[in-house]
């Protein structure tokens, strides 16, 4: 109920005070520390209007009811027009949450985490396009070769999955100040740029060695490659644990009950 007293309090003070006019009709400026485009001025006690928490009977009940539906469509609007908006960590206590939100642009990922994560995402269309071409082979009765499958799903699995778990993690662990302070505690830049060309360029060099190896005879130079791409995966992998283990931590200060 104090949610709905609250919004028909802002109901009555600022829809009924202001007359119909609307944020950009007043002449005075708005307040600097008040949400883009409201004052901060408590119009509830200028108002000459009595809060709907001192009217009785019926009318208070439709003014509850109004403010709570005004609230609810406020926040859907925020939410489906500007999902950018987001809410303050601190707000007044007699203006409702929903009121208090500043414009902070749409969030952004790291270059590097986009960077794992786009390349995954074209990893992912093209072993759905490989995949395809596969089957349409096997049903017309040319069937390829199995190292092709074999290629088929590490592009799907390390080229997709493993990409899109690096760059999300790189992303979404806890920051760990302490250890990276010259990146806000997120990674070394050079680490990650350098399990990024490891990881994906050992890949690549898998997806042309291994069917040139199997298919051509075991050439010396194909062996070669596949050698490097052997070692090449596993040492992103290295560097990519060696990061996100700093940053896997306990909290500082723990809820009750978590450890």
């Amino acid at each position: 109920m104090a949610f709905l007293a609250q919004g028909a309090a802002r109901l009555n003070a600022g829809v009924i005070k202001l007359g119909g006019l609307t944020d950009d009709d007043r002449t005075r400026a708005d307040d600097e520390n008040a949400t883009p485009g409201h004052s901060s001025v408590d119009w509830a006690s200028e108002s000459p209007f009595p809060p709907p928490a001192r009217f009785s009977g019926l009318a208070a009940q439709l003014g509850h009811v109004l403010g709570g539906l005004r609230h609810v469509a406020l926040l859907v609007r925020r939410t489906l027009v500007h999902p950018d908006i987001e809410p303050t960590t601190k707000r007044r206590k007699d203006v409702p949450w929903t009121e208090h939100a500043v414009r902070k642009g749409p969030p952004r990922m790291p270059y590097q985490s986009r960077l794992f994560v786009k390349t995954g995402l074209i990893c992912l269309a093209l072993s759905f396009v490989l995949g395809a071409v596969l089957l349409l082979l096997e049903a017309a009765g040319r069937p390829v070769p199995y190292v092709i499958a074999i290629e088929h799903g590490h592009l799907g699995e390390v080229g997709w999955l493993v990409n899109i778990v690096i760059g999300i993690a790189l992303w979404m662990l806890p920051l760990n100040r302490e250890r990276f302070p010259a990146t806000a505690g997120r990674y070394p830049s050079a680490l990650v740029y350098a399990c990024f060309c490891l990881l994906n360029g050992g890949l690549a060099l898998r997806l042309l060695a291994e069917p040139w190896f199997q298919l051509a005879g075991r050439p010396p130079l194909a062996a070669l490659a596949l050698a490097l791409s052997a070692l090449a995966q596993p040492a992103a992998i290295a560097l990519f644990v060696y990061i996100a283990w700093q940053r896997v931590r306990a909290p500082s200060r723990p809820a009750p009950g978590v450890f």
